[in-house]
């Protein structure tokens, strides 16, 4: 479950146009300003396997509202909407009818996630880095920080076990792009996060860097290059696979 700005995400993580923001509801806290400078992603678009995929991300008073992901080369054009709504210290999300709801620690990061089916998703942190996630009897992951980066992931399941590095380059994970563009590909479903919330910003600090290359153990390997603009925001992603041809992620902004 990527947030599907997997180009879109992926997520997480692409779809249609509509207003960038919808009419204050009354019943919808209103978030605090954001940073001075912050820029919101508007769409992400990939070609993948020479198909082309879309997330349009809407917002409320610069809070996450609606991302709708969309299969372009589909016939029918294939869609799926993910709404987000806001408690005190709860989100609630409908993805296409599938209900999931986060309750947020004292920090405003995930504490844990239940479906429709109430199996919870449980999350640990330690200095605000997330360190584990995962479902009692089902599966578990664990992750490795250095330096202010995730450097390492190990998941265990039912049965077997995935374990993956991550390198970085040297260009700063901009912290005024609302989403986490380390989080924009299939690739990173090692450091998955239910329904885009890693994506989000709402499973602890990002990590300093922009990742340069993944690698899973026994599996496949991709190193990644990006395309910035001006102002240093990211505005291109190009993954180079060791078992297929290259992906490309093309972000805009409101």
């Amino acid at each position: 479950m990527k947030i599907k700005l997997k180009a879109a995400i992926l997520g997480m993580l692409a779809v249609l146009m509509l207003a960038a923001c919808s009419k204050d509801e009354p019943d919808t806290p209103t978030p605090p300003e954001p940073p001075k400078g912050q820029r919101l992603v508007k769409s992400a678009t990939s070609i993948e396997g020479g198909k082309t995929y879309r997330t349009d991300f809407y917002y409320q008073n610069g809070r996450i509202k609606r991302a709708e992901w969309s299969a372009l080369d589909r016939d029918p054009i294939e869609f799926e909407t993910t709404h987000y709504a806001f408690e005190s210290n709860k989100i609630r999300i409908d993805r296409d009818g599938k209900m999931s709801i986060a309750v947020l620690n004292d920090q405003g990061y995930v504490s844990y996630v239940t479906d429709d089916k109430m199996s919870p998703t449980n999350f640990t942190y330690s200095d605000n880095l997330m360190t584990s996630q995962g479902k009692i009897n089902l599966w578990s992951a664990n992750y490795t920080w250095n330096n202010g980066n995730m450097v390492a992931s190990r998941i265990k399941f039912n049965p077997g076990q995935s374990s993956t590095t991550y390198t970085y380059s040297n260009i700063v994970n901009n912290p005024l792009c609302n989403l986490d563009l380390n989080f924009a590909n299939a690739i990173s479903e090692e450091l998955f996060v239910e329904c885009g919330l890693a994506a989000l910003g709402y499973c602890g600090l990002r990590s300093k860097k922009l990742i340069s290359s993944i690698a899973v153990k026994g599996n496949h390997r991709v190193d990644i290059t990006y395309t910035l603009d001006k102002d240093g925001f990211v505005t291109k992603i190009v993954y180079t696979y060791t078992d297929r041809g290259d992906e490309t992620c093309e972000i805009e902004y409101y």
